[in-house]
């Protein structure tokens, strides 16, 4: 998890060096501060404390970052931490497609977060972190409810609603 102020958001770790985020969190304009930012390393419930907290050393914005419309294209961060991360039974780095891997209408992904668990309702206490299995949708599909979906997005989720990146609903 990146934490940047008092703005928390997802991480991902590539490799002992390498981690992937949100660019929201280092937005040029919002001026991230290094020194105020950091990585929780391990975390499962937020009002548990982190296993390990560790210093930002810097972070790189995707060239294409922008916002568009409601939200933002290219929207992902690397960030380099000051020491190597040490992987263990509990933090692993994720598994990353090759530039080969397609995902049809018949994949499925998992999303995971601390975000609200139903429409306006928020994550109870002790804010654990919440997993959910959800369909690829096929552009096709999606570029009729998002006409400014692009060929290098993703579109996922349960087309009759109720579990998707916002309103996740099984606990992990």
């Amino acid at each position: 998890m990146c934490v940047r102020d008092s703005t928390v958001n997802g991480r991902s770790s590539i490799n002992a060096e390498k981690h992937v985020c949100l660019c929201i969190c280092f937005a040029r304009k919002l001026k991230p501060n290094y020194r105020r930012s950091m990585v929780w390393v391990g975390s499962h419930k937020l009002q548990k404390g982190s296993a390990r907290y560790m210093a930002i050393y810097s972070a790189v914005l995707h060239p294409q970052y922008q916002a568009v419309g409601n939200g933002y294209v290219n929207d992902i961060a690397l960030i380099k931490l000051t020491k190597k991360l040490t992987f263990s039974d509990d933090v692993r780095p994720v598994s990353l497609p090759s530039v080969d891997d397609t995902f049809g209408s018949s994949s499925e992904c998992w999303i995971t977060g601390w975000g609200n668990v139903e429409k306006d309702v928020p994550l109870q206490d002790p804010e654990t972190l919440q997993e959910v299995k959800i369909p690829i949708i096929s552009q096709s599909v999606c570029k009729t409810q998002y006409p400014d979906l692009s060929s290098d997005m993703l579109c996922a989720g349960d087309m009759a609603g109720g579990r998707g990146a916002c309103e996740v609903s099984f606990t992990i």
